[in-house]
């Protein structure tokens, strides 16, 4: 962050831990962060995986905490504990079920929200843009800019962010049988498919 600041010294960061600190691990890097960049940093994104936790962390910071993988784990469930635990909702179209059941989540989560990308194709990409221009209460900036992370899209006219700026467009996936999956790995991606619809894994 530090460089990141000589250059930009007004960037907002965002940090995303993945749920990977325990709470007292979560208190401590926040109190740092909070003396040395809080003016910076726009939100920590899923910083503990325990619901308990964020509830707890949220009490001793004044960070701004973002949930992710929460959601998922929240999916048929009462959403109204969020509130409590996070100030924004980032939300993944794929996984969450589809553009229509990202939208009915968001209206039940009733947070500000960031549409963001489970690193996606173009194809992915376009879907996300499409939620984000749903939503009524966008928080800021969405996370649909992966497609640049790829050597090769499926298509040859991906998604690329131009200052800051993506422009909905058709996408067509003419590249597709260039990067086709094998037969056993699509047998495996059914597979696992199924096994996310039986055990409400999503």
């Amino acid at each position: 962050m530090v460089e990141v600041l000589s250059i930009v010294p007004e960037a907002k960061i965002r940090l995303d831990i993945n749920g990977k600190w325990s709470l007292t691990e979560a208190i401590s890097n926040l109190i740092d962060y909070g003396k040395d960049f809080g003016a910076n940093i726009d939100y920590i994104e899923q910083p503990c995986s325990d619901i308990d936790d964020l509830f707890e962390l949220r009490k001793k910071t004044k960070l701004k905490i973002a949930v992710d993988e929460s959601i998922r784990k929240h999916i048929n469930n009462d959403f109204s504990k969020l509130k409590e635990i996070a100030d924004v909702a980032v939300i993944k179209w794929a996984p969450t079920g589809g553009i229509k059941s990202a939208l009915e989540i968001i209206e039940k989560i009733n947070l500000p929200v960031v549409v963001s990308s489970a690193l996606d194709s173009s194809i992915g990409i376009s879907h996300g843009l499409a939620l984000a221009q749903s939503v009524p209460n966008l928080y800021g900036p969405c996370g649909l800019g992966t497609a640049s992370f790829f050597k090769s899209d499926i298509t040859t006219n991906p998604f690329v962010v131009l200052e800051g700026k993506l422009k909905n467009r058709k996408i067509e996936p003419d590249l597709l049988d260039q990067f086709k999956a094998k037969p056993e790995r699509q047998l495996w991606w059914q597979n696992r498919i199924e096994q996310i619809y039986r055990e409400g894994l999503i």
